[in-house]
């Protein structure tokens, strides 16, 4: 009885400790090796900080585009990084030959918790 006669309200404050999953995000210099007279493969290095209090495991895909806007190929990689830990891995596309070295990168993340993108990234 006494407890429906006094108002009372409870309320906490909690701190949770937040970093980017995807910290310092970066592709390195692009690798042509030649396949054929048309072809050539191309290795992209990729590196990550995950700064989150979370582990963080998901798909990263990437597309590779040329000054043209036109899509030269795509490569995906999983990956599980734990809290506080860096991530570093290489991509590999085949692409046709062309003597032009710019264009795009486009970058998608898809882990249990989001998914992002496309996050440009131009080169050349």
């Amino acid at each position: 009885m006494f407890a429906e006669l006094v108002p009372a309200q409870i309320s906490t404050n909690i701190t949770y400790p937040w970093g980017a999953p995807f910290y310092g995000f970066a592709l390195g210099q692009r690798q042509y090796v030649p396949l054929s007279s048309s072809l050539y493969r191309v290795t992209v290095p990729m590196s990550f900080e995950n700064h989150a209090a979370f582990n963080v495991t998901g798909n990263i895909r990437v597309r590779f585009y040329d000054s043209a806007d036109s899509l030269l190929a795509e490569s995906q990689t999983h990956f599980n990084v734990t809290q506080h830990s860096s991530y570093a891995n290489e991509l590999e596309f085949i692409v046709p030959f062309s003597g032009e070295r710019s264009g795009y990168f486009e970058v998608y993340f898809s882990t249990e918790l989001f998914e992002y993108g496309p996050m440009v990234i131009p080169f050349g």
